[in-house]
């Protein structure tokens, strides 16, 4: 019951994250919009108005500069968000394609000791980590080739 509520605790802390993500990606583009709405409405004032070339504080050059400069970070910035965001759903995949086992109310964690080795007999030493979770130690006692030789020879 309790790791399950840890779980929905984790599920809710990503989700606001990425919500997070997302709605910066929105406000970078509103104001990216904002800027640009601004460039053209000088650049009307100062190509059909006739106005001051400097009657919007900084000129139409500066305007367009500051438009270009603040859509590049954004674009960078979002493409930052959406690699971090894609990175992060498929660590959660990852995670999510391995098989969890539950002894006694409590999660398994399994290590291998060599590493990804398969086939043989192995040892099975179950360590308490703490109340909800324990690590099941397999230590490979032997190997297949020493357990079933070579099969070509019989």
């Amino acid at each position: 019951m309790r790791l399950s509520r840890v779980k929905a605790k984790n599920k809710k802390k990503n989700n606001a994250k990425s919500n997070i993500y997302l709605m910066l990606s929105k406000i970078f583009a509103l104001i990216s919009f904002l800027i640009l709405f601004i460039v053209i409405i000088i650049a009307i004032g100062t190509i059909a108005l006739g106005l001051d070339p400097n009657w919007a504080i900084l000129t139409f050059e500066s305007w367009a500069i500051i438009w270009c400069v603040l859509t590049a970070v954004f674009i960078f910035v979002d493409i930052f968000l959406y690699i971090k965001i894609r990175h992060k759903g498929e660590i959660i995949t990852e995670r999510k394609q391995q098989k969890e086992e539950i002894l006694h109310g409590k999660k398994i964690f399994v290590y291998t000791h060599p590493e990804n080795a398969e086939g043989g007999i192995f040892s099975k030493t179950y360590i308490p980590i703490d109340e909800n979770s324990v690590l099941r130690l397999r230590e490979l006692i032997v190997t297949a080739k020493e357990l079933w030789g070579n099969k070509e020879n019989n």
